[in-house]
C-alpha cells in the first residue's frame, strides 16, 4: 500500500516537518512512485524513517547516521534517476579504492611484524650471548679470585713461620 508523505509520518509518529528533513537529507533511502505532489512512498518508508529518528534520538550526528542507514540498506540505485545511479557507482569505487588502501595498509602492517620479529630474535640471542659471555666471566673471575686468595693464604703462612721464629734466628738466617 502506497501512501502520501504526510501518512507515512503520522504513521512514523513524527511531525510532518521533520520527516520532510529527514526525507531531503537521506533521500537515497526513501524510494517513491510518481511525480511532484502526487508521489507515493512505500510501507519501507515509514521503518526508514523511524530508524532515522532513533538514531538521531540516540545522539548521533548525520554522518553516523548515513553510516548506519548504508549498513542496514547498503548504497541504493534508483533506476529512476540517473545522478542517484552516477553517486552509487562512485561510492562503490570510493568503497572499492578504500579497500584497496586498507588491504595494502596491512600488508604493511603485516611486514612491519615480520620484521619486527625478526628483530626480536636477534635482540634475544644477543641477550642470550651476553648472558653466557657474563656467566662465563664470572666463574673467570670467581677461579682467579679463589686462586689470588690461595696465594696470599701462603703468603701469609710464610710470614707466619717466619714471625714465630727468634728474632735471633730470623736475624742470623737459621
Amino acid at each position: 500500500m502506497e501512501m502520501t508523505w504526510k501518512q507515512v509520518c503520522d504513521a512514523a509518529k513524527l511531525n510532518e516537518s521533520t520527516g520532510r528533513f529527514y526525507k531531503e537529507k537521506f533521500k537515497q533511502y526513501f524510494s517513491h512512485s510518481g511525480v511532484g505532489r502526487h508521489k507515493k512512498y512505500s510501507q519501507e518508508s515509514i521503518a526508514q524513517l523511524l530508524l532515522i529518528a532513533e538514531l538521531y534520538g540516540k545522539g548521533l550526528d548525520a554522518s553516523q547516521v548515513m553510516c548506519a542507514l548504508e549498513a542496514q540498506y547498503g548504497i541504493p540505485i534508483s533506476s529512476q534517476d540517473e545522478s542517484s545511479s552516477t553517486y552509487a557507482v562512485q561510492q562503490e569505487e570510493f568503497v572499492a579504492a578504500i579497500r584497496q588502501v586498507f588491504q595494502e595498509e596491512l600488508a604493511k602492517r603485516d611486514e612491519l611484524i615480520i620484521e619486527l620479529q625478526k628483530e626480536l630474535t636477534s635482540v634475544k640471542d644477543t641477550v642470550v650471548s651476553m648472558e653466557q659471555k657474563a656467566e662465563e666471566f664470572t666463574r673467570t673471575a670467581t677461579d682467579r679470585d679463589r686462586e689470588v686468595m690461595e696465594e696470599i693464604r701462603k703468603v701469609q703462612a710464610v710470614q707466619q713461620q717466619q714471625n714465630s721464629r727468634a728474632w735471633w734466628k730470623r736475624l742470623f738466617g737459621r
